[in-house]
């Protein structure tokens, strides 16, 4: 039996998978973030170490073909931790975008909008690979988990302060907080500055209240809505923005489908419906399809593509065997 390792990892959270020849999965096994624009090069290195020794331990001496790896870390970690971890095996990168692309459609070629801790837009293609977005909480990521986050709390502050409308997000940052007492500006600011500036990882912290704003407007919350429909629309910005830049080299560009990668757009179809009408009104002929796998699956795409299999097998094998990681219904 051969084995392939495929591992995707972001600002929150990273996840490696050991696959056999048949794409099924063996062991799986995951950790914090490894970006290093917001978590130490330590850090980085025990996630890492902490995902092989999950798998290994389990499968001590397991020989390993091949390791798929789309992270935003340079690879070089990922090869040390693997040496170190006993595994001796090529590592092959994959851009974030392409990883979307090859978990939610089984094809290199294409257009991703991604969602999850921060946001852009891919397209892989004749012309190359071209990208919108990736600028980071402080200086973009606009539709990300963190940034929904981020305004989630902004608006439970002014609703707090009296410069924003009441919200039902005050009663989900009690939730978020473990709050048992009423909320109140005081409480906020010896409990939620404290949990965002002093975390090892700020724009965790903030995605991870993104669910609760998701909540929030499924309670038919105002103002969560809102934080909701201009996170979408800031995505179709993303999207149709390199879209006017692609075609001037790509003419045919639209004639490939686009996908959606990213945990946020699994959380709420009130994204989904601001994204699909904004790309209907700029460019209609885009076709979106809705993923069939989370990311970390892009490796088990090309663990198959690299033993011949067509895309209908790599299809109809990792419907059987990935049940962990198809995306949700839309």
């Amino acid at each position: 039996m051969r084995y392939w390792l495929s591992s995707d990892g972001g600002g929150t959270k990273l996840i490696m998978l050991l696959i056999d020849e048949g794409l099924s999965v063996v062991r799986a096994a995951s950790a914090g973030g490894v970006n290093p624009n917001f978590i130490s090069e330590e850090l980085i290195r025990r996630n890492m170490d902490s995902c092989l020794r999950g798998i290994f331990d389990a499968f001590p001496g397991v020989k390993v073909e091949g390791c798929y790896s789309s992270m935003p870390c340079p690879i070089h970690h990922l090869e040390a931790a693997l040496s170190d971890a006993g595994v001796k095996t090529p590592v092959t990168q994959i851009p974030e975008g392409q990883m979307g692309l090859l978990a939610g459609l089984c094809r290199r070629e294409g257009f991703a909008a991604l969602s999850g801790t921060g946001s852009d837009a891919f397209y892989y293609g004749p012309a190359g690979r071209h990208v919108v977005g990736g600028w980071g909480t402080m200086l973009g990521d606009e539709g990300s988990g963190s940034k929904i986050g981020q305004n989630g709390l902004v608006a439970v502050i002014h609703a707090l302060d009296g410069r924003g409308e009441s919200t039902v997000l005050l009663d989900e940052i009690a939730d978020f907080l473990s709050l048992d007492a009423p909320v109140t500006e005081q409480l906020l600011r010896d409990t939620l500055v404290r949990r965002i500036y002093r975390s090892a990882s700020p724009r965790s912290e903030l995605a991870s209240f993104a669910p609760h704003v998701s909540k929030a407007c499924d309670r038919g919350d105002r103002v969560a809505k809102a934080i909701l429909t201009g996170a979408g629309e800031d995505l179709g910005r993303h999207m149709a923005a390199l879209i006017r830049r692609v075609l001037t080299l790509d003419p045919d560009a639209l004639s490939m489908p686009s996908t959606l990668c990213g945990g946020v757009w699994k959380g709420s179809r009130e994204i989904l419906r601001a994204y699909r009408d904004y790309m209907r009104d700029a460019y209609p002929q885009l076709e979106i399809r809705w993923p069939m796998f989370d990311a970390v699956a892009g490796g088990a795409v090309m663990a198959g593509f690299s033993q011949g299999y067509s895309q209908a097998e790599i299809r109809a094998r990792m419907t059987g065997t990935f049940s962990d990681y198809i995306y949700p219904k839309e």
